[in-house]
């Protein structure tokens, strides 16, 4: 508990939490949260993107264009944190 008199004391720097409790204790369900999450997000970026496609000005273009951006780049996210903490997750037993 204490320190001897020869050691000296050094502070304990605290770490930054990356994972919630919850995901700390749920893994496999996290993983197939942030999976499903993921594919929704990337059905959601097709269709706007198809909506991007079939504008009729280039100002509605942009727009669905970059929204559609946003959602394939979440997508992407997810689906690879997903799969990242399934592949943790994995029993090599």
């Amino acid at each position: 508990m204490g320190t001897s008199q020869g050691d000296t004391a050094v502070p304990r720097v605290s770490r930054i939490r990356l994972m919630s409790a919850w995901d700390h204790r749920h893994p496999r369900t996290s993983a197939g949260i942030r999976l499903t999450a993921g594919g929704f997000q990337l059905s959601l970026g097709l269709v706007v993107l198809s909506f991007a496609l079939k504008a009729e000005t280039g100002q509605e273009r942009r727009k669905f264009s970059w929204l559609s951006a946003g959602f394939l780049l979440m997508a992407a996210l997810n689906l690879v944190g997903g799969w990242v903490s399934l592949a943790a997750t994995r029993d090599d037993g």
